[in-house]
């Protein structure tokens, strides 16, 4: 029980961190986003960055995020929220798209603003292929 409340506090923890780093970007405060967010993942995970996460192949995506890493859905949310801010260029829609769609799946709460996320996402991502195979 103890460590179950440890892990949720550390949880909490990264998610008004990251929070915070959300709010700066909106306000154009970008003073070393991917810096700062690498720092914060390895002090949370210990084990990799941005670049590591970008760079799983999409076929692997959430299964090494979940197993070698150990997202949880809450941790997913907050990836996507952080990828869907600093990251709106294609290559990596998709995978803000797969981590909208695990958190949506695997929790009880109607996150409106995730779904109306995974929306845009869905569209951009057809419209891009539509794009690809001209």
């Amino acid at each position: 029980m103890l460590k179950r409340d440890y892990l949720e506090n550390q949880l909490d923890e990264l998610s008004r961190f990251l929070q915070r780093l959300l709010d700066k970007l909106r306000l154009g405060n970008d003073l070393g986003t991917d810096k700062t967010l690498n720092t914060a993942l390895r002090n949370e995970y210990g084990t990799h960055t941005l670049e590591d996460i970008l760079a799983i192949p999409d076929e692997q995506f959430l299964d090494v995020l979940l197993t070698k890493y150990g997202y949880t859905p809450i941790s997913m949310k907050i990836a996507a929220d952080v990828l869907y801010e600093i990251r709106e260029d294609a290559p990596f829609n998709l995978k803000t798209l797969m981590l909208y769609e695990y958190y949506v799946a695997h929790t009880t709460s109607l996150d409106m603003m995730a779904l109306q996320r995974i929306a845009k996402l869905k569209k951009l991502n057809i419209e891009q292929g539509t794009r690809n195979d001209e």
